[in-house]
């Protein structure tokens, strides 16, 4: 792991941000 300011968790929370925001707008076509 690299060491950086704010930990791990800093990065889990943009890898679920990001992945959350990716399943959006796969599924954003089949809304409409």
């Amino acid at each position: 792991m690299i060491r950086v300011p704010g930990g791990c968790l800093f990065w889990v929370l943009i890898s679920v941000v990001l992945s959350v925001v990716l399943t959006a707008l796969l599924n954003l076509p089949f809304l409409f």
